[in-house]
């Protein structure tokens, strides 16, 4: 069973005096593991980078939920963390899948 899927790059921007390395990846979604998903190497990409930007797909699990829809597991942003993002962008598809408490439920975990 695959656990997750990156789809990647790392942008540097140089200007005379500084050099940033901004890592980018889209869709990250974790539906199944309570531990680290994301192997060595490609968080070894993400800790390099100045800022490391993915697209947290879909909506935070928490008791009580009800419904079909994209999902990750709780212990998903303390692995994100670990690794060394900075920013989780929520602009996606399956953000509302549960509705206005799944959103803010998801925003309140992310901004802790």
């Amino acid at each position: 069973m695959q656990l997750a899927t990156f789809v990647f790059c790392t942008i540097i921007v140089k200007d005379s005096c500084n050099m940033t390395k901004i890592f980018f990846c889209g869709d990250i979604i974790n539906r199944f593991s309570d531990h680290g998903f994301i192997g060595q190497k490609l968080e070894s990409f993400i800790k390099d980078a100045d800022y490391a930007i993915g697209n947290f797909e879909g909506t935070l699990f928490y008791e009580g939920m009800e419904g079909v829809g994209m999902v990750q597991r709780p212990s998903t942003l303390a692995v994100l963390r670990n690794a060394g993002f900075d920013l989780l962008l929520l602009a996606n598809n399956h953000i509302g899948d549960y509705g206005k408490d799944g959103f803010t439920h998801t925003l309140r975990e992310i901004d802790k």
